[in-house]
């Protein structure tokens, strides 16, 4: 009876396959994301408050430190486009904070 190959091993020879120009086997799968809405100071200052958190604990949820939050709601600097859609999850559904605490 003939050894069959797992799904590793097959992944492993198309590898190989494709390191020495063979992309026959080889799918490509793309993604992208849209754009998020771009959050102003004021609006990210009125999610914290309406999430009812201090600076401090939305630093903790949202990953980041307390001064990031400060210089977001300050207007010295902008998420990044992973903390956009984490601040748009929490505008369209506060419910997920959580848990995200």
């Amino acid at each position: 009876m003939a050894h069959k190959k797992s799904d590793i091993e097959i992944g492993a020879e198309q590898l190989l396959a494709a390191l020495d120009g063979d992309y026959s086997h080889v799918t490509v799968h793309r993604r992208s994301l849209t754009d998020g809405p771009a959050f102003t100071p004021s609006e990210i200052r009125e999610l914290r408050k309406k999430l009812t958190f201090n600076q401090d604990t939305f630093a903790t949820v949202m990953g980041v430190e307390l001064q990031t939050i400060k210089d977001w709601e300050a207007g010295r600097s902008h998420p990044c486009k992973v903390a956009e859609r984490l601040l748009e999850v929490l505008y369209k559904q506060p419910s997920v904070k959580t848990l995200l605490i």
